[in-house]
């Protein structure tokens, strides 16, 4: 969280674990998301945040309003932790990401 944010939290526990495959056409290797529970911000908090490069701004959304402000993939990680904060931790299946066509291989 202090590396995207710059906020110092220690986690209280993990809500989601996320399995992710290689995406070769963004050059992302396979890898694993983990989404923890780090309790609300303190007033004055929100203003003290500071993104990291990659981050293109920080907003306050309803969870009905996810699909117009994030990716398919993020807003299905923010459900899942919001279902884990009252059901417990939440593993989701793999992501598949579609394969790339073949390449000719030299002989």
């Amino acid at each position: 969280m202090s590396e995207e944010l710059g906020l110092e939290r220690a986690p209280i526990r993990l809500l989601v674990t996320e399995w992710a495959d290689a995406d070769p056409k963004r050059e992302k290797p396979a890898g694993i998301n983990l989404v923890y529970d780090v309790d609300v911000l303190a007033p004055g908090e929100w203003e003290s945040v500071r993104l990291a490069p990659e981050l293109s701004g920080k907003f306050l959304v309803r969870p009905e309003a996810l699909n117009l402000h994030v990716a398919p993939l993020t807003e299905r990680r923010i459900r899942a932790a919001l279902q884990a904060l009252d059901a417990g931790h939440v593993e989701l299946p793999p992501m598949r990401y579609a394969p790339l066509s073949p390449r000719t291989r030299k002989k």
